[in-house]
């Protein structure tokens, strides 16, 4: 049996993310109706419009920090910045190849291979500047949910209604925002920044 995932939720959280391009938000979305339709009582689908790339976060929307986040993102915004431009700079467009459709306990979502990026900029960053205690450390892969669980409902459930759906796509990364995440999960965001890649 999968873990039960909370509702939509008001939150307060700085994001790192990539984009789709619509296209291949498009196959995502189609694979998210099919569960949707078949587990209506079960699945949460992602709104095509929110579906994202996960880089990292700066600060985490499910961790209580004790102290307002707002003040504490403005506190870390300009060293962590400075860094995450740094690692950029000259850096090519980033090829990603989505190839899977993971059923996890807490939700389903596409993984994609690249050449090392990912990684490489994720270890540069938390390695040039520290994380704020109870800040979760970047993914170890590269990720999209597609959707997640509203109740309780058997992971076999989920693999017999994707019927051996499978992915093969390509989508180049040519830059990452930082968002602002207002209703968990990145149901409601803003678009601080734009970091552009060469």
């Amino acid at each position: 049996m999968t873990q039960m995932a909370a509702d939509p939720q008001p939150v307060i959280g700085y994001c790192v993310n990539a984009d789709f391009s619509p296209s291949n938000a498009q196959i995502l979305a189609a694979i998210i109706e099919k569960l949707h339709r078949h587990l209506p009582d079960a699945i949460w689908p992602m709104p095509t419009k929110t579906l994202h790339i996960t880089l990292f976060d700066w600060v985490a929307p499910l961790v209580d920090y004790g102290r307002n986040k707002d003040e504490l993102f403005q506190q870390l915004r300009a060293e962590y910045t400075a860094a995450f431009k740094n690692i950029l700079a000259g850096r090519q467009p980033i090829a990603l190849h989505f190839n899977e459709i993971k059923i996890t306990p807490g939700a389903v979502i596409a993984v994609a291979t690249d050449d090392g990026s990912f990684t490489d900029i994720r270890h540069q960053f938390t390695s040039s500047i520290k994380l704020t205690e109870g800040t979760k450390p970047p993914p170890q892969f590269i990720h999209s949910s597609l959707c997640r669980y509203m109740s309780q409902v058997d992971t076999y459930q989920v693999r017999d209604t994707l019927g051996g759906e499978s992915i093969s796509f390509d989508q180049i990364v040519t830059g990452f925002k930082l968002t602002k995440e207002l209703l968990a999960p990145m149901q409601k965001f803003e678009v601080l920044e734009t970091f552009e890649l060469s």
